[in-house]
């Protein structure tokens, strides 16, 4: 059974705070001017010149802060964007660094010149001050993170043609498909190469409960539905009953395992599972849409002082399909070229 989409409520930030938020992206990612003739590259001299902002970097990290990302200290960089859109807030999280030599003085962040913003983000990084600190840990990786993984209308990344990387297979994102939940009556013949083995007992539960009951009892699970009562905890009362032998929670290394040697045994064997299911032909090739899809806290599941990252899978598979994902054999092309170039002998 898999769980339903996720759904987020999202913060709103008002054009002064988008404002504070543009500046602190460009701060960690500004526009730079190369010199031609050191970098005669067209495609790196746009990747240089290029800062957080011109990609619309901002405005993916509001989605992020505003309520995609769940974090007990996320509150605190909505609270400090805020002080930052003012100017004695400015004053107390920057210091003298953010005072302008005119009267008033006081000047709100996205005013203060970027030399001086980058001291103050540097300051950030170093200071005694660990709410400071998780702030600055928190922006920067916010800001990398999405500038390097969103794509734009064409679905490319500015930096790819930078780094020489061609991009996802054109192919397969033609064949791809987005429907996940399984297909009609119409379309069995093809049903397993586009939909996946597992579709036929996948019960998604954003489904309505009749199709979730229907379903269950189709693959031959006894199903009740308990009598309803008006009482302050009906909230709480099952919508169905399912009778079974065993039920799994997590469909990863661990439960998938289990799971199958109990099925194979004859039990009959739920197996719960918060993510959706992706067949292969559903996979994404695009980094930022695979973390949203496929990873647990959409790639961002870290520590309350943001110092270790966490990657665990949150789909049909658990962590395990991340990885069956990421061993791909080594084609046998790139490994003559490898015994030809460095002369390295690959065992085969």
């Amino acid at each position: 059974m898999a769980g339903k989409s996720r759904v987020y409520k999202s913060w709103h930030f008002s054009c002064g705070q988008m404002e504070v938020l543009s500046a602190l992206c460009d701060t960690l990612l500004p526009s730079i001017n190369v010199d031609e003739q050191l970098h005669p590259s067209v495609h790196h001299r746009q990747f240089y010149q290029t800062s957080a902002s011109m990609a619309g970097t901002p405005h993916h990290v509001a989605e992020f802060i505003g309520g995609k990302i769940e974090h007990p200290k996320m509150y605190l960089a909505r609270l400090a964007i805020g002080l930052l859109s003012t100017r004695l807030g400015t004053f107390v999280l920057c210091g003298r660094k953010s005072l302008c030599p005119n009267f008033p003085y006081f000047q709100t962040f996205s005013k203060v010149p970027s030399e001086e913003r980058e001291q103050i983000l540097r300051s950030w990084s170093i200071s005694n001050f660990l709410l400071l600190r998780i702030l600055f840990t928190g922006l920067k990786m916010f800001t990398l993170l999405l500038f390097f993984t969103q794509v734009n209308e064409k679905g490319e990344n500015l930096s790819w043609k930078a780094i020489g990387y061609c991009g996802p297979d054109p192919g397969c994102a033609k064949t791809r498909t987005l429907k996940t939940s399984g297909p009609q009556d119409s379309q069995q013949k093809e049903d397993d190469a586009m939909f996946g083995p597992l579709y036929k007992g996948i019960i998604n539960l954003s489904q309505s409960r009749e199709e979730a009951l229907h379903k269950l009892q189709s693959l031959g699970f006894p199903v009740s539905t308990p009598h309803s009562r008006s009482t302050p905890l009906m909230s709480l009362n099952p919508s169905f009953i399912v009778k079974c032998d065993a039920v799994v929670v997590g469909s990863g290394s661990g439960g998938g395992v289990v799971a199958g040697v109990l099925a194979n045994a004859g039990h009959k064997v739920l197996v719960l599972e918060k993510g959706s299911y992706l067949a292969r032909k559903n996979l994404s090739l695009l980094e930022g849409e695979a973390l949203d899809q496929m990873y647990l806290g959409n790639g961002m599941l870290v520590t309350d002082n943001l110092d270790v990252l966490l990657v665990a899978g949150s789909t049909v598979g658990g962590g395990s399909t991340i990885n069956w994902s990421a061993s791909i054999r080594t084609p046998p092309h790139v490994l003559r070229e490898w015994e030809r170039k460095i002369r390295a002998r690959v065992i085969r």
